[in-house]
């Protein structure tokens, strides 16, 4: 490489594909939803449809997050962002989110696909040029191994110590 713009030049259409490729390769891997302002889904990826077993074809342009974790209407992290809620009223293991400016993490037990499991769940805010809310990201992290390893060991202490 010389470091002259003709070179800089081939290689930022490399760049850019790359560059392309790996964000959809996160994009798909974490599952994640985004609604609009109306609360309505825009974005359902295929590690959502994976997790949740409900296509985006079911799923864009419905307001219903819902139903990949509840069996009855209820908001989910991203509505509660959307609306600068409080997410403490619906959630009872929440907090601010230290990694995402303005967003939320939730832990709650849900059903997935028939079977119980526990979420982690990451919501944060989108926002215009004008720096108004015009949707939320969520995200969701399945943590039932991890909930189950902290059982087990709670446990295994209890029974040292006795109690």
């Amino acid at each position: 490489m010389t470091g002259n713009k003709e070179d800089s030049d081939k290689e930022t259409p490399f760049n850019e594909k790359e560059s392309q490729l790996r964000v959809k390769a996160i994009e798909n891997s974490i599952p994640s939803f985004v609604i609009n302002s109306d609360h309505e889904i825009v974005v359902w990826n295929k590690a959502m449809e994976k997790v949740s077993a409900l296509s985006k074809d079911e799923m864009i342009g419905t307001g219903d997050p819902w139903k990949a974790f509840y069996p009855e209407k209820r908001d989910v992290l991203a509505d509660i962002v959307v609306e600068s809620g409080n997410p403490h009223e619906v959630y009872e293991h929440v907090e601010k989110s230290d990694a995402v400016p303005n967003g939320y993490s939730a832990r709650g037990e849900v059903t997935l696909k028939g079977e119980k499991a526990h979420i982690l769940f990451t919501a944060a805010p989108l926002h215009d040029s004008k720096g108004e809310i015009i949707g939320a990201v969520e995200n969701i992290q399945d943590i039932t191994e991890i909930e189950e390893m902290e059982e087990k060991a709670a446990k295994a202490w209890r029974m040292m110590r006795g109690v």
